[in-house]
């Protein structure tokens, strides 16, 4: 790859990333916290490829928090899935926050 290319493609990167942290901010507009989570975990999900771990992990750690918020048991079963297929195709580590939520959803669920 010539540094020319590699230019190109660092400048690409960088107006995806704009672009992504744009998406972020109209995510918050969305009342449904099932569809707000879903959201979010897409967006995660774009953010890995850059290696942006930290990014990742906020954004999943985030739809964790807001899949809190779902009062059906359907959706929040569903959410859950994707969270932990999300943190499994990321490679983003939980740790002892994303622990606590989720006995916060379990005794929930009980």
């Amino acid at each position: 790859m010539t540094l020319g290319e590699s230019l190109l493609k660092q400048g690409e990167q960088e107006r995806a990333l704009v672009l992504l942290s744009e998406a972020e901010r109209a995510v918050e507009e969305i009342a449904q916290p099932d569809y707000r989570t879903q959201a979010l975990i897409q967006l995660a999900g774009k953010y890995s490829p850059t290696e942006r771990d930290a990014e990742t992990a906020r954004l999943l750690l985030r739809a964790l928090e807001t899949s809190r918020e779902i009062e059906s048991r359907s959706e929040l079963s569903a959410n859950l899935a994707r969270l932990s297929d999300a943190f499994y195709e990321t490679g983003v580590e939980t740790d002892e926050r994303v622990t606590a939520i989720l006995r916060e959803i379990v005794v929930k669920l009980n």
